[in-house]
């Protein structure tokens, strides 16, 4: 297939209600308006070491919006279709702000006297721990609501916020920022960029900061041709489903049985300290024969098997295991020589090549699912996973999902390539620390919630890694889940 990496101009159009309020009009992407990302609205909890200036929080990302991020000040409509991105003399903080900002300054007040329930402050245990996930953490703002939060007036952006929500938490010995917004903005990895600008923004010079890639730029223009032979309706690609039809009708009748049986989820946060990681991956390692399995495979396998032990369905249920891997690096022509310029959504699911039941899940060992796994991951190849993105975006009308119809969804996105704790905000430092990145939670938020995706978030500093998931309620005191040590409540 052609790949057009290196054009990176953007298709844009302008929307001009009035004559001192100018939009550049530009369409999201194909994959972003898929229903794997469309749904969700996304939450990055951010714990920084140390009393940060809110004000200098503030003028840093709104200058930052004004002079590189423009996209990030974006309205966006009940279409779904299109950002609505304001001109610079466009910007306000009176008529139209660049980003809603909120703060709340607890003065000589410790985070620890307000949340001593904040997982990183305790003493680690050497073994694999439960913590209160960010829904139960004060202090920390989860993902809440649907994308149409932010369209309120259906057909006038200049009336509608902007997608990037902010709110900064202030202690004597520490700052929590949560960032919250859609997912069909940005990925994990577009955050990181952000993030890393506006650290610049805050610690040295705005004009330092990088920036995003041109406004309207799709590295993956030229797939989803609907004139395509091989993306025939028909050609469905493994693992996946088009839920239309009688599907969709199936498919919603099973996941209102789901929710009518267990209406209420929690999200909670796993310690994997390094000792633990050594021991799985060895267990596992005893059943690969000349297969060397990594961490994250060990891990998704863990994971797996002990949701599979803890959760309510019957032996019979389908388990659809899935993971994402970000477009940037799988075909890293399309994404020209700096991929990570690309801040929207660039990942992408892959199911695992065998579809396995609850009950199947519950006796297998730990090394043959990470077998599995990592069979997947031996399969793909870029032009196998062009092919399916291709057909993906030929076929939106086909509802695509990377699962069947009936059973669960099971699904782990690690983060833990991305440089999170390299960052500091050192430059609205104010005293009680050294304004590093500590600590990271995601959180998702749709009309069906996040159920089942799992987030490996970062490292703990010490080779052992954190990561969260938003499960029914009563799966956190079932099966395996039951018998994990609990830390803070």
């Amino acid at each position: 297939m052609n790949s057009k990496g290196n054009d990176h101009s953007g298709s844009l159009r302008t929307y001009q209600p009035a004559p001192n309020l100018v939009f550049d009009v530009v369409p999201i992407n194909p994959i972003d308006t898929t229903n794997l990302v469309k749904p969700f609205v996304i939450t990055y909890s951010l714990y920084f070491t140390g009393y940060l200036d809110p004000v200098k929080l503030h003028d840093s990302l709104e200058l930052l919006i004004l002079r590189k991020y423009r996209i990030l000040g974006a309205r966006l409509t009940s279409a779904l279709d299109s950002f609505y991105v304001p001109r610079a003399k466009s910007f306000s903080r009176d008529t139209l702000p660049a980003v809603v900002f909120t703060s709340n300054n607890r003065g000589q007040t410790s985070v620890a006297t307000v949340n001593p329930s904040l997982p990183h402050l305790d003493t680690l245990s050497d073994r694999i721990t439960l913590h209160p996930g960010v829904n139960s953490l004060r202090a920390l703002v989860p993902a809440v609501g649907t994308p149409e939060q932010y369209c309120p007036n259906p057909n006038q952006p200049e009336l509608n916020p902007p997608m990037l929500k902010v709110h900064v938490e202030t202690f004597s010995d520490a700052t929590i920022i949560s960032v919250r917004g859609p997912h069909i903005f940005n990925d994990a990895k577009g955050f990181e960029r952000i993030l890393a600008d506006w650290a610049t923004a805050v610690n040295s010079d705005v004009e330092d900061a990088i920036g995003p890639a041109t406004l309207g730029w799709n590295p993956l223009s030229g797939l989803g041709d609907r004139h395509n032979l091989a993306n025939d309706a028909a050609n469905i690609p493994l693992g996946w489903s088009s839920i239309v039809g009688a599907a969709e009708k199936q498919f919603l009748e099973n996941f209102k049985k789901e929710m009518e049986s267990e209406p209420r989820a929690k999200y909670m946060s796993f310690h994997f300290p390094s000792s633990e990681i050594t021991r799985l991956r060895s267990e596992a390692q005893g059943v690969a024969d000349r297969v060397r399995l990594s961490e994250n495979d060990v891990i998704f396998a863990f994971l797996a098997r002990a949701w599979a032990s803890s959760c309510s369905a019957s032996p019979s249920t389908l388990a659809h295991l899935v993971f994402p891997l970000d477009l940037r690096f799988m075909l890293p022509e399309r994404y020209g020589p700096d991929p990570s310029s690309y801040i929207h959504n660039a990942v992408f699911a892959v199911p695992l090549l065998h579809t396995f039941t609850v009950g199947q899940l519950r006796t297998m060992s730990l090394g043959a699912v990470a077998m599995e796994v990592r069979k997947t991951v031996q399969q793909l190849t870029k032009e196998g996973l062009e092919r399916t993105v291709d057909w993906v975006l030929a076929n939106p009308e086909q509802n695509p999902v990377p699962r069947g119809v009936d059973g669960l969804f099971f699904g782990v996105s690690s983060w833990r390539k991305m440089k999170f704790l390299d960052i500091h905000f050192r430059g609205a430092l104010q005293g009680g620390g050294d304004g590093k990145l500590t600590r990271i939670w995601g959180s998702g938020s749709s009309a069906a919630g996040a159920r089942r995706i799992c987030m490996v978030e970062s490292d703990d500093g010490e080779g052992g890694l954190w990561c969260s998931v938003e499960l029914p309620e009563g799966d956190w005191d079932r099966g395996q889940f039951k018998d994990i040590e609990r830390r803070g409540g």
